[in-house]
C-alpha cells in the first residue's frame, strides 16, 4: 500500500489528502497513543532477531534498538508507520491541530533480554 493511503478499521482505503479534518486528527491521535506499544513490538522483534543473527547483523540491530529506545513517539511512528509523514504533512498543510496536544509516552520499559547497549 502506498505511503499516502490509509486503511480504515472497516477495510476502506482513503488517500490521506482526502480524509476529513476530523478523521485525520483522530488518526493522528490514534497513532500517537499506539507509539509506545509499537516501540515495544519492534524491540521484541529485534530481540528475537539478535538471538539468532550473525555478529555483524546483531550489532547493527542492537544499535538500531538503542536509537529506538531513546526515540520520541513521533520518531517511532516515522520509522514504523509508512503513512505517518503524509499524515503530519497534511495536518501542517491544513493548520491542524488548532490546540497543542502531547502524546502519552508512558513509563520507560526495561531493555529486552539479548539487546546489548
Amino acid at each position: 500500500m502506498s505511503d499516502d493511503l490509509w486503511k480504515t478499521k472497516d477495510g476502506q482505503v482513503a488517500a490521506v489528502e482526502d480524509m476529513t479534518d476530523n478523521h485525520l486528527l483522530n488518526t493522528w491521535r490514534f497513532l500517537l497513543r499506539r507509539a509506545e506499544p509499537t516501540r515495544l513490538k519492534m524491540l521484541c522483534s529485534m530481540s528475537i532477531y539478535v538471538d539468532d543473527a550473525p555478529d555483524g547483523a546483531a550489532n547493527a540491530c542492537s544499535a538500531e534498538a538503542d536509537s529506538l529506545m531513546d526515540a520520541e513517539p513521533e520518531e517511532v511512528l516515522a520509522i514504523c508507520v509508512p503513512q505517518w509523514k503524509a499524515i503530519v504533512a497534511e495536518l501542517k498543510k491544513r493548520g491542524l491541530p488548532k490546540r497543542e496536544t502531547t502524546a502519552y509516552r508512558g513509563p520507560l520499559m526495561p531493555r529486552p533480554a539479548g539487546l546489548k547497549r
